[in-house]
């Protein structure tokens, strides 16, 4: 593991674990069943209640996190969102590796949408088109 391409997702598998390396740091995680079956699916989410999420973990709003009738769903690929504390908007998938999200958790990251607009990603950020938005977006915990 230590010896492989520094860009090699690497998986050991232990019995219901794995170990993982990314960015030259070792994790063991839980063994992730495919979320296939969940990528067309989306999830209404009132903004102040948590909502646990069947791939794995909790969104949680900030206290100041407005009420309102929110869509909750994952990465299909080629969504573009555009951060509050940016000029421009961007590929989520760039975003995400320039944020570090481990790569396991990429296709996991709670998306949320307003209407046809995407508001937050989950832990990460808030994007513009969520004018009403706090600049800080829901909590996002993963567990296993």
């Amino acid at each position: 593991m230590t010896h492989a391409a520094e860009d090699a997702q690497l998986e050991v598998n232990m019995g219901g674990r794995v170990v993982r390396r990314f960015r030259n740091r070792l994790y063991l995680t839980p063994e992730l069943a495919p979320i296939a079956n969940n990528s067309d699916k989306s999830w209404h989410w009132d903004g102040r209640s948590n909502l646990t999420l069947p791939a794995g973990g909790i969104l949680r709003p900030l206290s100041d996190w407005p009420v309102g009738d929110y869509r909750v769903c994952y990465r299909k690929g080629g969504e573009r969102a555009h951060p509050v504390n940016r000029s421009r908007s961007q590929t989520l998938k760039k975003l995400l590796q320039e944020w570090a999200l481990e790569p396991w958790l990429r296709d996991r990251v709670p998306l949320v949408f307003l209407g046809d607009d995407l508001v937050a990603v989950a832990g990460l950020f808030s994007c513009k088109a969520g004018c009403a938005i706090p600049d800080e977006p829901p909590g996002w915990r993963f567990f296993d």
